[in-house]
């Protein structure tokens, strides 16, 4: 059998009997807005607040009801007005077991969420305390439940909402909240990170947005392939980490540099009082440019020896993106060079500043409008 939902709103309900059964089914029915009618010789005094009519049941009496409930205290009583009914086309339950009644009563609890129904078949009796601890399960899910009903909603496409929610009930709350944000404002910003624990003090400037890594993006992809997403990398330049970027977004995505332009355009942002030395891990192509050509900045490689001059107040900016190991191993030399008496000032990583984030996010929202045209 099926449990479903019956609703007996305005509709017909036939009672036979008058004990305490019929009395529980009587307030059930009437509390759902059921017209319920009561046919026995004999009923309990409270049965008399319905309309009733005391006398033995007749097939004839077995009409025009949406619904009736055999609650006698005769078992084969029960099962003649069950096989009656179905003759007719008449939905029918039984207080007892049988197999032919079309409707089987379930224990069932309200809850705020929804209405929680357990059928043991008959096998258990009054189910009434387990489903009340059933629902705390619904307490513990509240929150999700309510923004699932929000995505559900936003989705246009109604199978799109089935071929993901199982995965919306295993992400976190925070993927879930961003999940609901982006449909609700037509457009997310996922800043994709090599290493997400590291990425935690990145201040970003477009909302709603998460921070993630590109361990976890893989398992939400097929989510975020739904939504209106603009994936923006938290990588300096090119190479294997941006490459695997651009596998998970399905497009091109724009480091921070570029070329030699990109470059200046960052450089712009330090201050210039003092002599500005860049620390980076790779000789790439543009950063070997500077090399040669700047003559305001210094660029040496994190496994180089840096000469200092007591002279001189040094601002050291690495060209990393996150406070990794090899952004301690940079604060360990400036703390060296400070304790031997040189003036040296960590400026942090290239994404402790908010200029260098909003270069990113102006070119990656570029970038992906230049796409479409």
């Amino acid at each position: 059998m099926t449990i479903v939902n019956l609703n007996l709103k305005n509709q017909g309900v036939l009672i036979v009997g008058g004990g305490n059964v019929a009395l529980r089914k009587a307030i059930l029915y009437s509390e759902e807005g059921a017209h319920v009618h009561i046919i026995s010789k004999e009923i309990k005094e409270e049965l008399k607040n319905y309309t009733y009519t005391l006398k033995e049941i007749e097939d004839s009496d077995l009409k025009e009801y949406f619904f009736i409930y055999a609650a006698t205290d005769d078992k084969e009583l029960n099962h003649h007005i069950v096989e009656v009914c179905h003759k007719k086309g008449i939905l029918v339950g039984s207080a007892n077991e049988d197999e032919d009644a079309t409707m089987k009563s379930v224990s069932y609890y309200k809850h705020e969420l929804g209405t929680l129904a357990f059928s043991s078949n008959s096998s258990f009796p009054y189910m009434l305390p387990i489903l009340k601890e059933m629902s705390y399960v619904l307490d513990d899910h509240k929150e999700r439940l309510k923004y699932l009903k929000e995505i559900r909603n936003a989705l246009k496409n109604t199978n799109q909402f089935k071929e993901i929610v199982e995965d919306l009930y295993q992400v976190d709350m925070d993927v879930l909240k961003f999940i609901k944000e982006t449909l609700i404002h037509h457009q997310g910003y996922v800043y994709l990170h090599h290493h997400v624990s590291d990425a935690q003090n990145i201040k970003v400037n477009l909302n709603p947005s998460m921070i993630i890594s590109l361990k976890e993006v893989g398992t939400y992809k097929p989510i975020f392939n739904l939504l209106p997403i603009t994936y923006i990398p938290l990588v300096v330049s090119e190479g294997n980490i941006l490459n695997k970027m651009n596998e998970i977004s399905n497009t091109y995505l724009r480091p921070l540099i570029e070329n030699e332009e990109d470059l200046k355009k960052v450089l712009s942002i330090f201050k210039k009082e003092n002599n500005i030395l860049c620390v980076y891990l790779h000789p790439r192509k543009h950063l070997t440019y500077a090399v040669n050509s700047s003559e305001e900045v210094e660029f040496h490689l994190l496994t180089e020896n840096v000469k200092f001059n007591f002279n001189h107040t040094y601002d050291v900016i690495s060209f990393l993106m996150n406070h990794g190991n090899h952004y301690k191993q940079i604060q360990s030399h400036i703390t060296s060079y400070n304790e031997n008496g040189f003036r040296v000032n960590n400026l942090g990583v290239l994404s402790d500043h908010k200029d260098i984030i909003e270069i990113l996010e102006e070119k990656n929202i570029k970038g992906k409008e230049n796409d479409r045209m």
